[in-house]
């Protein structure tokens, strides 16, 4: 405050400032419930004949959110596990990750801590397909890495503890930062054959769901 009592130039840039922040805080979380609310209300289409009559009745001929599920089926090769025999998929993450227990000083705990080194994920075209034999209609799913969760199945996971020399033993008690590490290298994957879900992409108004986007 001046010595009149009126706010000063400082404080009216503050109070702006906070206004400015506040607005465009409170415009993405409108937007984030907007998406979620139409998420909720996601209808869930069977996989089977009725499926291209109800994209043919839709307006421009697509569904803005719809929730399909249905069998994994590769659509021309698929990859092979390199750590377990016999297991073919079509999704297949391979994650380098360091866990390391850091002795904390000051509460005199052992905390868990984690990184990521190195991660890759490879990827096939594959369709969703009816269980029921018989079905001639498939879904496409073109774009499997844009979900935030693909919910994949670890199929392979080995620990590797880490070497810790003379002198790295003598600098973390010096430093009183003692560590214990393990390196898993964990193989998650989505098998063919088995069942998963995609929600198809909404409209260009809308930001995109953390969902696969599919198309006939």
């Amino acid at each position: 405050m001046e010595n009149g009592g009126r706010p000063s130039l400082g404080q009216f840039i503050l109070l702006g400032t906070s206004s400015v922040v506040t607005a465009v805080l409170y415009s993405v979380y409108r937007q984030k419930a907007q998406v979620a609310q139409e998420l909720k209300g996601a209808k869930r289409i069977h996989l089977g004949e009725d499926l291209k009559s109800i994209l043919s009745e839709a307006p421009g001929k697509c569904v803005p959110y719809a929730v399909i599920e249905g069998a994994v089926r590769s659509v021309k090769e698929t990859l092979n596990s390199q750590f377990v025999e016999n297991c073919k998929g079509v999704i297949q993450r391979l994650t380098l990750q360091e866990h390391k227990m850091v002795w904390n000083r000051t509460t005199h705990l052992w905390n868990d801590y984690s990184k990521i080194i190195h991660q890759r994920t490879n990827t096939v075209p594959f369709d969703l397909v009816p269980h029921e034999e018989g079905v001639g209609v498939a879904v496409r799913v073109l774009k499997p890495l844009d979900s935030v969760d693909l919910g994949l199945e670890t199929v392979y996971e080995k620990f590797h503890p880490s070497i810790q020399s003379f002198t790295d033993a003598i600098g973390h008690y010096i430093s009183q930062h003692p560590e214990h590490s393990l390196v898993p290298a964990p193989s998650p994957a989505v098998k063919v054959g088995h069942a998963s879900g995609v929600i198809t992409s909404p409209p260009s108004s809308l930001p995109s769901p953390p969902t696969c986007p599919s198309c006939l």
